[in-house]
């Protein structure tokens, strides 16, 4: 949607998706990991300097912007699980964090990281063999 202001000049407005779900409706596997890519992109796009938390400069903060240091809750949004799953993966040290003033951060590019490798081949068919 766009807009014009007293100049004369356009404006955007931003526009935001909603979906809706109806229940007994079946699924296919596409359209299933269809709404899991745009629930990612979602979460991607509300990574915002208001959920990195940088370190004030001079204190070791090599981080790159476009890889800023995020909290739990938009971190577990954006890898698709929930805050206690992701602090359980932290206990068993199967994610790298770090933990400042009491709470839990993670790096973007760690998330990902972390999210490639889950990534299981499949198995050719006709292959018996059981994992």
């Amino acid at each position: 949607m766009s807009g014009a202001d007293s100049n004369g000049k356009s404006h955007e407005h931003p526009v935001e998706l909603v979906f809706v779900f109806v229940a007994n409706v079946a699924v296919t596997e596409e359209t299933e990991k269809a709404l899991l890519r745009l629930k990612s992109a979602q979460a991607a796009a509300h990574l915002t300097e208001k959920t990195a938390a940088p370190l004030p400069s001079g204190h070791g903060n090599t981080s790159e912007p476009d890889d800023p240091w995020l909290y739990a809750e938009p971190s577990a949004g954006y890898v698709g699980v929930s805050v206690s799953t992701l602090y359980k993966y932290c206990s068993q040290k199967r994610i790298e964090y770090r933990k400042v003033a009491g709470r839990l951060q993670f790096r973007k590019s760690t998330l990902d990281q972390f999210m490639a490798e889950q990534i299981h081949p499949a198995r050719a068919r006709g292959d018996s063999t059981r994992v």
